[in-house]
């Protein structure tokens, strides 16, 4: 079995229940941040707090993995990591 180690960034401005898990967009090479609960997103981290900036992710057609905390730490998504999950 696989282990998986999520990230995340806060909590969502849209929902205000999940958090928001950083997610590779494998597609276009970018990092961007969705809602656990909502599926809310965004692509930068000056948006997080703007509800109105974000994205339903399920919409959008590209494929996604789970960045590893390098990848975190070397985007401009670095000063956003609040919390990390082994599962």
């Amino acid at each position: 079995m696989n282990t998986r180690n999520l990230y995340w960034a806060g909590a969502c401005a849209h929902c205000h229940q999940g958090r928001l898990i950083f997610q590779n967009d494998m597609t276009h090479r970018r990092l961007y941040v969705h809602c656990e609960e909502c599926e809310w997103g965004w692509l930068h981290p000056s948006d997080v707090g703007d509800a109105e900036k974000g994205f339903l992710t399920l919409l959008q057609n590209f494929d996604t993995g789970d960045p590893t905390l390098e990848e975190i730490q070397q985007s401009e998504w670095r000063n956003y990591l609040t919390g990390s999950l082994r599962l």
